[in-house]
């Protein structure tokens, strides 16, 4: 592949916004010829500083000679560039230059590595730009390994970092609700460390009553200063790891939580639980774990994976939708990673402390949730490790993925819930329009729009964003 010099392209610049301006006036300072703006929306602002400003797909029909043409791509937002090269090399165009994303997560090579200098040069109006800059021959996909391997210790162990959605709690005794539970629904102990924080004036009474039913079991007197007692002591728990988490991270590596694989698909905490409750508390989506090689292990499925990947390349997905939780696909790029993690996270929380206080159940087993979310299977993965009947429904997706990840994850194998009546719970995102919604006993909508809660069946539990947008979550009785 031959090299080219900048100076002798016709330029054109992807965003037509301030950004494009400044770059556009750098551009012409240096004697380069900028033709036109590209954005994709080109027909709501059609001319910017000048130039006309077209969509890709207008630059397909507009220009035979796409080699005659370098695209620099100015884009804030650098996770978006290898989505933007990618769309423009499969209009026909190699003379691409943009933040490689394989360079931002560490893994890039020597092209992509000059790529992303080049980048920077261009850009700096005192820097020589006669550089010469090879063509794209390829966008790379961001690269696929074991994320969730940290490394091996001395005694034959691995420390491993899982999504939270792959830990429960531990199983051991068999006589407490409180065990083999997901961590997300220990609303006690992330209550308590959401009060120490200042987020929860409910956290301190809400895990006093907890302990308390475990002392009288333990037939242990329980005083006012016994209360006292309990609360001094997790105050200072919690000022430690708190000490811990803004000026030593690792200690939660150093001292990471000992855990057991579960043939139903996730691991159970062997002990830790205020270290993980607390790590929720502060918004964490994954747990450092201390783990036998052969546990570690149990994470894969070679044989099941190849399908997911196959998809994945052919249908060209530089971004996920949805987080998969997989090793090898924990730190692929994912557009809207916190939205569902942070579902994951009140949905659970909430729905057990109903489960528990209201229903007056001990697990998830066999309860009816019916899910309507486009998350690739993401929720309904989860409620069915937690031993659920789930109904599940993304009008308008492509289901293909989820049907893959349903394989990979043999969550096919569980028994579903078949059109019930009511169902116990539902989460229903309302910015998905369907034709109707099941009876449930009680509910968390996701809504665009504010509501206005009068009605006491009906409060406000939260707020997440996906795709930029504020999203609020409403919990219905």
């Amino acid at each position: 592949m031959n090299s080219y010099l900048i100076h002798e392209k016709k330029i054109l610049l992807y965003g037509a916004a301030t950004r494009g301006n400044i770059l556009l006036d750098i551009f012409q300072r240096k004697g380069y010829q900028v033709t036109a703006f590209v954005d994709q929306r080109a027909h709501e602002i059609k001319t910017y500083c000048d130039l006309p400003v077209y969509t890709i797909s207008e630059l397909s029909t507009r220009i035979s000679g796409k080699s005659e043409y370098a695209v620099y791509i100015d884009l804030k937002n650098v996770f978006e560039h290898d989505s933007v090269a990618l769309e423009l090399f499969n209009a026909g165009f190699k003379n691409l230059i943009f933040r490689p994303g394989r360079v931002l997560l560490g893994t890039g090579n020597e092209q992509e590595l000059s790529l992303n200098d080049i980048y920077d040069i261009l850009a700096d109006e005192h820097a020589d730009s006669r550089c010469s800059i090879l063509p794209v021959d390829t966008i790379r996909f961001p690269q696929i390994k074991d994320f969730s391997l940290l490394h091996e210790t001395s005694d034959g162990h691995c420390i491993i970092k899982v999504p939270c959605v792959l830990v429960f709690s531990d199983l051991e005794k068999r006589t407490s609700k409180w065990e083999d539970i997901s961590i997300y629904g220990l609303y006690p102990h992330i209550a308590l460390f959401e009060n120490f924080a200042g987020k929860n004036n409910d956290g301190s009474k809400t895990y006093i009553e907890m302990c308390e039913s475990a002392a009288r079991k333990k037939q242990v007197d329980v005083t006012d200063q016994w209360r006292s007692s309990v609360l001094k002591n997790r105050s200072e728990v919690y000022d430690r790891m708190q000490l811990s988490y803004d000026f030593d991270l690792d200690f939660f590596e150093r001292n990471a939580v000992d855990a057991k694989w579960n043939n139903n698909g996730y691991f159970n905490i062997c002990s830790g639980k205020h270290r993980c409750t607390f790590l929720i508390s502060k918004g964490t989506n994954y747990i450092i774990l201390k783990v036998c090689k052969a546990d570690h292990q149990k994470l894969f499925d070679s044989s099941k994976v190849q399908a997911v990947l196959d998809y994945i390349i052919a249908n060209k997905l530089l971004q996920l939708h949805a987080p998969i939780e997989y090793p090898l696909f924990f730190n692929y790029p994912c557009r809207n990673y916190e939205f569902y993690y942070g579902a994951a996270r009140f949905v659970t929380y909430t729905f057990t402390r109903i489960l528990f206080e209201s229903m007056q159940k001990e697990s998830f087993k066999n309860t009816r949730v019916y899910i309507r979310l486009n998350d690739d299977g993401f929720l309904k993965r989860h409620f069915l490790r937690m031993g659920a009947l789930v109904s599940h429904e993304t009008p308008g997706a492509d289901h293909q993925l989820e049907h893959l990840l349903d394989n990979l994850f043999q969550t096919n194998a569980h028994p579903t819930v078949t059109p019930e009546s009511v169902y116990d719970f539902a989460v229903i995102d309302n910015t998905t329009p369907s034709d109707s919604t099941p009876a449930y006993r009680y509910a968390i909508i996701i809504d665009s729009a504010q509501k206005q809660v009068s009605d006491t069946d009906c409060s406000m539990i939260g707020t997440l964003c996906r795709n930029g947008q504020l999203l609020y979550l409403y919990l219905k009785k």
